[in-house]
């Protein structure tokens, strides 16, 4: 039952935090609260369900489990290949292929975009970071990991391996090392003058965090995928990846946090101001949040447990 709840996590770990990627696009700060908790769940299990009676409706029909979409539309068509089954399997197709392209679109390709820009904005915008994931997508030949229930089932829990770390050090960064307080302009400044700067741009920190809560679950990893044994915590560890990432990560982020402090961690101001020469991009206009004769004013954020902020 913990696997199958860390499995379910991990399968759903990359888009959680991915999110902000549209999210930030809301009116007020509670809008995007009824489709994170509660559209996203029912459509989940709601999802999850149809496999499950689309799977047992085919065992009892053709006397073995097909779970996999695309095989079970190529067994119709093998076993009565009418008209009225061609033209079922062909919209059934046609669906699940446009939920893929609505999910990669949506989801990868503006997660993707949007990383690699930050990383390369000289070289790369989102179009390019889309097209950069596709080509590399293609490379991997994912399709290779949906050829078995127990290889899909790794490749799921092996989401939460890698990303299961970050959420323990997204929320204790947030949360505990900055007291619910981020400055707005010092995400567009950068050079040591910005507190996100960290140590020339990296915050090893977090570098030194994730490296160290995904080694643990490696070894079980390696069991699943190859089939040797090599131990059975090491499996144990693998079956509950995520609570091991997630929570180890929150605790050993918020450990080094406190012994090597950030920069003005909890550091607020009402209004910060941005000048002509500390924007990223020269030539830039800023968004009309209350313009002098000295700059613009860029509204910082304060956000606690008891109210949202206006």
């Amino acid at each position: 039952m913990i696997q199958a709840i860390c499995t379910l996590c991990g399968s759903f770990t990359g888009a959680s935090i991915r999110h902000s990627d549209w999210s930030r696009y809301a009116r007020t700060k509670t809008a995007p609260l009824i489709g994170i908790w509660i559209v996203c769940p029912i459509a989940l299990t709601v999802t999850a369900m149809f496999g499950v009676f689309v799977t047992s409706a085919a065992r009892e029909m053709y006397g073995t489990a097909i779970w996999q979409p695309i095989s079970l539309l190529l067994h119709i068509q093998q076993v009565n290949y009418s008209s009225a089954a061609r033209a079922g399997t062909f919209f059934g197709g046609l669906g699940w292929f446009l939920s893929q392209l609505a999910v990669n679109v949506s989801l990868n390709s503006v997660a993707a975009g949007m990383d690699l820009t930050s990383v390369a904005p000289r070289y790369l915008d989102a179009r390019r970071g889309g097209f950069l994931l596709a080509t590399v997508g293609f490379a991997v030949c994912p399709w290779n990991y949906v050829n078995s229930a127990s290889t899909f089932t790794t490749v799921l829990s092996s989401f939460g391996l890698f990303i299961s770390p970050l959420i323990g050090m997204y929320i204790a960064d947030f949360w505990i090392i900055r007291k619910c307080n981020w400055r707005v302009p010092h995400l567009y400044i950068g050079n040591e003058e910005s507190i996100y700067w960290y140590s020339k741009g990296f915050n090893w920190r977090a570098f030194l965090v994730w490296i160290v809560m995904v080694c643990p679950s490696l070894p079980g990893f390696y069991m699943a995928i190859t089939g040797n044994d090599i131990g059975m915590p090491w499996k144990r560890i693998f079956q509950i990846t995520f609570f091991v990432g997630m929570v180890g990560g929150f605790v050993l982020y918020t450990a080094v946090a406190l012994v090597f402090p950030v920069k003005d961690a909890t550091s607020h101001q009402e209004y910060d101001w941005f000048i002509e020469e500390n924007f990223a991009i020269k030539g830039q206009e800023a968004f009309d949040f209350g313009e002098t004769g000295e700059g613009t004013g860029l509204p910082n954020e304060k956000i606690n447990s008891t109210a949202a902020p206006k």
